[in-house]
């Protein structure tokens, strides 16, 4: 049931988005927060990536309660696009940082978590699965 909303975004994304509709879906967020249609707009913002997603991310990070469950998802939507996705350094660095904004916001529940907080948590999250560098992989 958890990952019902990533699917629909993931089965439908190509039918839904385009460039031109992404203004209208930034409207569409402002109007309609703390719905599910809000949440679907996001994971399809964080997939496709258009002008201005990671500000819109983050205002959602900023407002979102410590223990939601829309905030649980985008957070594995932005780590699953970090570790899997193909994008733009830009785009990972923000992936990044939202990611470690997301988990500092559920840990500590902070309005707005500070970069280093948000760095701390990132290399927490994202980095413990990268091979030491001094290490063969595998020993």
């Amino acid at each position: 049931m958890t990952v019902v909303p990533e699917n629909i975004v993931t089965w439908y994304q190509e039918d839904i988005f385009s460039r031109k509709t992404s203004a209208l879906l930034t409207k569409y967020l402002r109007a309609n927060e703390g719905t599910v249609g809000e949440l679907l707009v996001l994971l399809l913002q964080i997939q496709q990536k258009p002008v201005g997603w990671a500000k819109d991310i983050e205002n959602f990070i900023v407002k979102a309660n410590k223990n939601s469950f829309y905030l649980n998802r985008v957070y594995v939507t932005l780590q699953s696009e970090f570790k899997l996705g193909f994008s733009t350094e830009r785009n990972r660095a923000d992936q990044r940082r939202l990611a470690g904004m997301a988990v500092a916001k559920h840990s500590i529940g902070v309005k707005h978590p500070s970069a280093e907080l948000n760095e701390t948590a990132a290399k927490q999250v994202l980095d413990d699965d990268d091979p030491p560098k001094n290490r063969p992989a595998g020993t």
